[in-house]
């Protein structure tokens, strides 16, 4: 056979290697080598709650574009995940400012975690633009702490592998080891909440305590026994008498329950009442009247079709100073039902206020405002729906509330402050039409402003003297003054950002955690929570000052101004002549005079 000419095949080899050089010259208009710029940029601050340093936050970001999941992935994690992908991840500097480069256009979720005791944070559908910057809301990480503990089969000492422990309406859980120890971690500092365990194991009920969780530290819960499960076959009824100063008639609308349980009822013009299909046992019997003091027979046996006869309850006019009693909802019980008393529920409610007749609840994890008739215990929800929430102007259930914390009132109208939204909401009482009076639900900031201007960042307390709000804006560690007639908001005294203990007047005066707020008419009174201190402001000038307590000095002494001592006070009101404070980490109630 012939072969070709050795110059034809070098010619030829020559021509496959220059056409090589031309491919690889060529570049995709799109890839990174190309002038054409295809990515933008997400900017913004993630703060720590109650921290002045911001710093090693960590910031990643995550395509929610189903469209563009693969391509965003292979770019920038090299792996798919279902159907989102990690698109960018940075850390914050000392003043949380961070700043995420190279995202290619699209819609993403933006979330703030940190290694030490604080929850991570999340803000959705931040829209990236090709070759422009854009700036998303502030991230605030609430502090966490951890809850231990034991939970058993029956106080069994072994066996009690697999018991499921959580914290009700939360994703919070844990699972026992044989011994029944569990720990859950990570769980956003509070009150109230509702600790269940129980088990798939057949012939157990559950059990339930309530725990409060505290920054940074564990939490030790009383130990849950799992009760073996008993079934009542038939049941039992209760009845007698309930008088008011021993009369015969006149006794209509007496309220008789058993304590802990949704048996209730209300008694007949002679005092009559009966409680029927009572499951047996034993129970506390409580007989109530607005106005009265409250009488109770201690032990009520209930027996299988039998009826347990209590006698005549004696209720006395006049009230009994110091005496505490529950007005609506059940210990341990978390929801949102309403009803009258006992079978009303609430979910870790924030703030309260009155007009006298009635209480207005922020019901902060039902996103829902209540209302409970004084005189009858009936609760209602005056606006928002059970577990929607939102930012929706509306009336009743069709507004929509994120986390309303600190409540208070006018007579005419309820305001509150939510922390979730940074914004301040105005609620017609007799209608419960919701408006927005100041901020932009979702943009927190510092700016002074009026109505949707206004900026605030996680605000926790507000109270009035009937022309204008004062509101601690916890994250800002300012005070805010709003002007209700307007909407106008200036900053009174603080300086937005700026932490200390610091007494002054105006800007000069520095916060740390202000959380609650109180007012004479004259002066404020603010709960200084991560200062450990009550301060004083003069309405007029917003000279600040610190009435008790000592920077920086966590404790329990009572004693006079400085020498007194608090542990985190979250609460604080006054009758005019003397300050009440909730002492949330003493678990104590605080009187200043």
């Amino acid at each position: 056979m012939a072969h070709p000419p050795l110059r034809f095949v070098s010619r030829f080899a020559f021509l496959v290697f220059v056409s090589f050089l031309l491919l690889l010259s060529c570049q995709n208009p799109l890839s990174p080598g190309s002038s054409a710029s295809t990515t933008g940029k997400i900017e913004g601050h993630a703060r720590y709650t109650g921290l002045s340093d911001h710093s090693g936050i960590t910031i990643s970001a995550e395509s929610t574009d189903g469209t563009k999941t693969l391509t965003v992935s292979r770019m920038l994690a090299g792996v798919g995940v279902g159907s989102k992908a990690v698109a960018a991840q940075v850390v914050t500097d000392a003043t949380g400012a961070y700043k995420l480069t190279g995202l290619p256009e699209g819609t993403y979720t933006v979330y703030a975690s940190s290694q030490n005791s604080f929850e991570k944070a999340v803000t959705t559908g931040v829209t990236v633009v090709a070759g422009e910057s854009v700036t998303a809301s502030d991230l605030c990480l609430t502090p966490t702490g951890q809850i231990s503990g034991t939970a058993t089969l029956n106080g069994a000492t072994s066996g009690n592998l697999g018991i499921v422990v959580f914290i009700a309406g939360t994703s919070y859980s844990a699972m026992t080891d044989d011994t029944g120890a569990y720990t859950i971690s990570s769980v956003p500092a509070g009150t109230g909440y509702v600790l269940v365990a129980s088990t798939s194991k057949q012939g157990y009920d559950t059990a339930i305590t309530n725990v409060e969780v505290t920054a940074g530290s564990t939490t030790t819960a009383a130990t849950l026994n799992l009760p073996p499960h008993v079934a009542a076959a038939t049941t039992g009824s209760v009845s007698g008498t309930a008088q008011l100063n021993g009369g015969a008639t006149g006794n209509t609308g007496i309220f008789v329950y058993l304590v802990g349980t949704s048996y209730i009822t209300m008694t007949n013009d002679a005092g009559a009442f009966s409680l029927t299909a009572v499951a047996p046992g034993s129970y506390a019997l409580v007989a109530s009247k607005e106005g009265y003091s409250s009488a109770a027979v201690s032990t009520v046996v209930v027996t299988v079709g039998n009826t347990t006869n209590v006698g005549t309850i004696n209720l006395t006019l006049g009230p009994v100073l110091g005496a505490v009693t529950t007005l609506a909802g059940t210990a341990g019980s978390a929801g949102s039902t309403d009803g009258l008393l006992s079978t009303a529920r609430f979910y870790n409610p924030q703030g309260i206020t009155t007009d006298g007749t009635n209480l207005y609840v922020a019901d902060s994890y039902n996103h829902t405002i209540r209302k409970i008739v004084i005189s009858t215990g009936a609760v209602t929800t005056l606006a928002g729906t059970a577990g929607s929430l939102g930012s929706v102007d509306g009336t009743g259930s069709a507004a929509r509330f994120n986390y309303p914390m600190g409540i208070t009132t006018d007579g005419t109208y309820l305001y509150m402050v939510e922390y979730s939204n940074h914004t301040i909401r105005k609620i017609v009482i007799s209608t419960g039409a919701v408006t927005t009076l100041a901020g932009t639900a979702g943009s927190n900031g510092s700016a002074d402003g009026t109505g949707s201007a206004a900026r605030f960042s996680c605000p926790r307390g507000i109270t009035t003297d009937g022309t204008n709000l004062y509101v601690a804006d916890t994250q800002n560690q300012t005070i805010r003054k709003i002007v209700i007639s307007s909407g106008a908001v200036t900053t009174l005294a603080g300086s937005a950002g700026s932490y200390g203990g610091a007494d002054g007047t105006g800007s000069a005066a520095r916060f740390n955690g202000p959380y609650a707020i109180t007012t004479d008419g004259t002066l404020l009174y603010v709960a200084d929570s991560y200062n450990y201190t009550i301060r004083k402001i003069v309405i007029a000038t917003g000279a600040a000052s610190t009435l008790a307590g000592a920077a920086g000095a966590s404790g329990s002494a009572d004693g006079t101004g400085t020498a007194a001592r608090f542990y985190n006070p979250y609460g604080i009101t006054t009758d005019r002549t003397k300050l009440y404070v909730v002492d949330s980490g003493n678990s104590t109630i605080r009187e200043i005079r």
